[in-house]
């Protein structure tokens, strides 16, 4: 629950600055463990305005990656390019093709939609879970991006340099 209750204290500093509802996190003391993973997932939950925001949770251990993904109604309804938990673990697998759908997870007092993939690595495989979790976040990035998810650059944020023709 600890690392929850920080996660979402994160997200919302994060949603205060870029009005951002939609969120990818590694977890940090959950090694691949689906049960710690849905505790992470309560504690966040657990914080009023978290719980009205998308988020996606990873983790992995030495042999696989585990994603728990969830999406409240109200937040897929309302969101332009909005999309379901399911819906947004289907985009990633288009580009990591290694994540598989496992299962719908109740999440208990909220029964708010909430979907875990898995990505199982064989021994001897060429795969590091590690690195599979970088290609989620990267993936889980472009999907939002695309979707409009994201938001754009502040004019705070324009590289006033190159526009005068400052070479550094």
């Amino acid at each position: 629950m600890k690392e929850g209750t920080k996660k979402a204290q994160s997200f919302s500093a994060i949603n205060k600055q870029t009005r951002n509802e939609y969120f990818c996190a590694l977890t940090e003391n959950v090694h691949g463990e689906a049960p710690l993973l849905e505790i992470v997932m309560r504690g966040i939950n657990a914080d009023k305005k978290a719980a009205q925001w998308g988020k996606l949770l990873l983790t992995h251990d030495d042999s696989s990656v585990m994603a728990l993904a969830h999406v409240p109604r109200e937040l897929r309804d309302r969101t332009k390019g909005g999309m379901s938990a399911r819906e947004w673990l289907r985009e990633l697998r288009t580009a990591v093709p290694q994540l598989r759908m496992i299962e719908n997870v109740n999440d208990g007092a909220n029964e708010q939609e909430q979907v875990r993939a898995v990505i199982t690595v064989e021994h001897g495989e060429e795969l590091f879970p590690f690195k599979l979790c970088d290609a989620l976040v990267q993936a889980n990035f472009d999907v939002l991006k695309r979707r409009g998810m994201i938001a754009e650059q502040s004019s705070d944020d324009e590289d006033y340099a190159s526009k005068a023709g400052v070479e550094w």
